[in-house]
């Protein structure tokens, strides 16, 4: 009599996860992706300053098992241009408008934790993203260059912006491992002790805009 009861249950378990198995979305790539970044660009459109080109690194971990929600982890390093304190009296002591003519050498480090959404599963080839992120930036430039007229001496200083960032990318699984992706931010900084520009307008936290070029594995 209980035969009668326990084959007809076991047939029905077999066949609900068999359905189960057959209707899982398929895992064809992986939850890890980790980039390179050979181009960035960061900059401040309204005023037109840090026009800043960097390299970095990214490493992301989809969270759900359908790929909707990462954690990301850039990391870029930017290289400031000496356009960037071109006619800028916080960088020189003569009001003769002088063109900047030092070292090249000022840089700033960038990183940017934050979480993404994939409206798209995780077994599409093409997935558009977008996302929040706190970003940090930390980075060295002139308060004084040597200006003949008036004999002035410079220094280096070390300036720190904190902020929030909206991202939004197309990401592209060329292969099952091969990853490419194109992001483009924009940020609000929350402190931003960089020194004013009181020439080309003043951009002390004035928004910023970035575009990252990615390209690396996904395992």
């Amino acid at each position: 009599m209980q035969l009668k009861f326990i084959l007809p249950l076991a047939a029905a378990l077999l066949f609900s996860n068999s359905y189960a198995q057959d209707n899982a979305p398929a895992k064809k790539y992986g939850y890890n992706i980790f980039t390179l970044v050979p181009g960035a660009y960061t900059s401040i459109p309204f005023t037109g300053t840090m026009g800043d080109p960097g390299l970095g690194a990214c490493y992301e971990r989809l969270l759900d098992n359908e790929g909707h929600f990462g954690f990301t982890l850039p990391f870029l390093y930017n290289f400031s241009q000496n356009r960037s304190f071109n006619s800028n009296r916080y960088y020189y002591y003569s009001h003769s408008l002088p063109q900047y003519s030092g070292p090249n050498n000022y840089s700033s480090f960038m990183f940017m934790p934050g979480f993404r959404f994939y409206p798209a599963g995780i077994e599409r080839r093409a997935r558009y993203a977008v996302g929040m992120s706190f970003f940090a930036m930390f980075g060295t430039e002139p308060y004084g260059v040597y200006d003949p007229a008036y004999s002035g001496t410079g220094g280096e200083w070390r300036y720190i912006m904190y902020g929030a960032m909206i991202s939004n990318s197309i990401n592209v699984n060329v292969t099952r491992h091969f990853f490419m992706g194109l992001e483009v931010n924009f940020g609000v900084p929350f402190t931003d002790n960089r020194r004013k520009d009181d020439l080309s307008g003043d951009d002390i936290g004035a928004p910023i805009a970035q575009f990252i070029l990615k390209t690396g594995v996904r395992f």
